[in-house]
Order: C-alpha cells, then structure tokens, then sequence
C-alpha cells in the first residue's frame, strides 16, 4: 500500500508521508526533499502575511460599521492573528526539521513530528 493510499493526514502540506511511516522513511524524506520544504514553507508564510494583511485592512471597515462595543471586528483580528501564528509555528516546526533531519535522534524526530500535530490538530503519536 503506497502512501497516497492511505487514509490519514500528511505529513507538512507538500509530502506524501504520513505520521505512521517508518522514521527512517521520514528522515529521508526531510532530507532528499529539503529545498522543496524551505520553498514550500516559505510560501505558506506568504500566504500567511497576505492573510494577516486582509484582516488588518478589514479591521477598520468592520470597526466603523459596528457600535461602541467593537466585539466582533476584535474577534475577528484576533482570529487572523492567530492563524498567523499558527502558520508561522506550522512552518518553523517543519523547516526545523528539514533543517536537521539527517543529524537527529529518533526522540527528536518523534518530539517534532508530535509538536506538528499538536498544533495542526491532528492525532500523534
């Protein structure tokens, strides 16, 4: 059964690994795949910014159009700032590891593959 086969989440948004491959598979992978990982998670981040720039552009729309109270255009900024952050910790976990995939234990490597799923909601280990 190939990895695009299997049902669960995939590993970081551009490999076909999955959390129940071997860590060696995994490793590898970080490590033949390395620019593409930097590429791809420094295009999430850009995307993150643009997101972070729309919400902070329709912030004040949303402020002007709602009472004294400003309940819901602070929710809503609020919410674009967390999804910066979690993309931002998404992609410094994943660079991180495609940083030292090849020099690192396999604790490390489950540590870091647990801390992914931690913050994208997915099961772990």
């Amino acid at each position: 059964m190939g990895p695009r086969n299997r049902r669960g989440r995939a590993l970081a948004n551009w490999g076909n690994l999955h959390y129940s491959d071997p860590l060696s598979a995994i490793t590898g992978y970080y490590v033949t795949q390395q620019t593409r990982a930097f590429v791809s998670q420094f295009l999430f981040l850009l995307f993150g910014v643009a997101i972070f720039t729309f919400g902070a552009g329709l912030y004040p729309i949303l402020r002007r159009a709602e009472s004294e109270a400003h309940v819901l255009s602070t929710m809503f900024f609020a919410g674009t700032a967390m999804t910066l952050v979690w993309m931002m910790l998404f992609a410094s976990i994943n660079s991180g590891l495609a940083a030292v995939a090849g020099q690192s234990s396999p604790g490390e490597i489950k540590l870091t593959l647990a801390m992914e799923g931690m913050w994208t909601c997915s099961p772990s280990w």
